[in-house]
């Protein structure tokens, strides 16, 4: 008896730190492997061979069949699972997984040693940062079941079930012993060095939010005078009265564009409200997805065309802007059925698939225009027809005033003529 109590004892005080370190190395290697992807834009793998539409018979467009419609964790881009990735504020949950299981690191190492009395109070600690972390996978299962077709988010939420478990049989230090001693409990944990990890650690995920990343123009002072000296491309888009097009190309399920609408949305509500009727955001379509877009070899988002259909569909009824924000904010859950339920609780649609072949066409002839003006990613901005991307949201001002005051400039010298 003594044996397999001393057994289950080394197991109970042992196995957290182990799951912790674990359950970090999982969530930081997958926060490590998903980086770049929230850093640059969603690249068009460009066909070889000349392009075939590939559209979709009244059937098809009725149905989901496997052969054609892909979950939100696969692609046939890659012909392997594809890593779908949950955000919270801009970032990845496993980069605040990172966080929960150094803390628990801490607060399981924190007292030193199995005989001292405050180690029943931080298992409490401990259950209650369990149970936090528990309550987070149920939500993420239920608002983003995909999340859970990689390895690695399987593997950090094997490391936190046990961690519950130990934590939840384990003796706990009553209410008025933890209140007592909560001030010595946390100056014991802030000295310990897992503890300025975690912290750490969390100053990076809430500061480092990821931003559009610079593709190869110069930024900053240097930005406006390189700027000046790029051409003006027609796009084709006839203007409204506007004195500066801003055109963007976009797929809703490319996550360098949900950061870029994040990112820009701000600067545009502030720009057309001091510049009211001067500016105009025109969002044209590029999805990354063999059907609507047939410049690509393989589908990079599956349901790319369905997103870019449904906007369309919301505009009608006046849910356009809406429409793309709730695109945006279920990124990782998008597929036909989720589509379908989010144009209905928008704009009150529900009769996507029956409109979709002839939705589809004006998506294609966006996917045209972007093809002959250059547009090789998402997302990709022209600002009076000055090709931009990757661009900083302090630049896309710079750009935009720029065009203002060139015009003026214009105006001014045709007034003293």
């Amino acid at each position: 008896m003594a044996i397999r109590h001393l057994a289950t004892t080394a197991v109970k005080w042992s196995a957290v730190p182990v799951l912790a370190i674990v359950g970090a190395t999982v969530c930081a290697s997958h926060v490590l492997s998903v980086r770049s992807a929230y850093n640059t834009a969603c690249p068009a793998r460009v066909a070889a061979a000349t392009p075939q539409v590939q559209p979709r018979s009244q059937s098809e467009a009725g149905a989901e069949t496997p052969s054609h419609r892909a979950s939100p964790a696969t692609s046939r881009s890659v012909g392997r699972t594809r890593t779908v990735s949950v955000t919270l504020w801009g970032t990845p949950v496993e980069a605040y997984g990172l966080v929960w299981f150094l803390l628990a690191f801490a607060i399981e190492l924190a007292p030193s040693g199995g005989a001292v009395p405050g180690r029943s109070r931080f298992r409490a600690y401990l259950y209650s940062l369990a149970v936090v972390g528990l309550a987070g996978l149920g939500c993420i299962a239920y608002r983003a079941p995909s999340w859970y077709s990689g390895w690695r988010p399987i593997t950090a939420a094997a490391c936190v079930l046990p961690i519950f478990s130990i934590a939840a049989v384990s003796e706990h230090a009553g209410l008025r012993s933890i209140v007592r001693n909560l001030a010595r409990d946390v100056w014991t944990l802030g000295r310990r060095a897992p503890t300025w990890m975690a912290i750490t650690a969390l100053v990076v995920v809430l500061a480092a939010r990821p931003t559009p990343a610079a593709s190869g123009q110069p930024t900053g002072a240097a930005f406006e005078p390189w700027y000046a000296s790029q051409p003006h491309i027609s796009i084709g888009v006839p203007t409204e009265g506007e004195r500066v097009q801003v055109i963007r190309f976009v797929d809703y399920q490319c996550a360098p564009c949900r950061i870029a609408y994040e990112t820009y949305k701000p600067v545009f509500a502030r720009l057309t409200q001091e510049h009211a009727g001067m500016i105009r955001l025109v969002t044209l379509d590029f999805p990354l997805e063999r059907e609507c877009n047939p410049y690509i070899a393989a589908d990079v988002h599956p349901s790319a065309c369905e997103a870019a259909v449904a906007v369309r569909l919301a505009r009608e009824r006046g849910h356009g802007p809406e429409m793309e924000a709730w695109l945006f904010s279920h990124q990782s859950t998008l597929s036909m059925q989720t589509i379908d339920q989010g144009l209905r609780q928008i704009a009150g649609i529900d009769d996507m698939r029956g409109r979709y072949q002839d939705f589809v066409t004006l998506v294609r002839a966006d996917v045209e225009t972007g093809r002959r003006v250059g547009v090789s990613a998402t997302p990709t901005f022209f600002v009076n027809g000055v090709k931009l991307q990757g661009i900083s949201a302090a630049d896309l001002e710079t750009a935009i005033t720029h065009e203002m005051r060139s015009q003026d400039r214009r105006s001014q010298g045709a007034s003293a003529r």
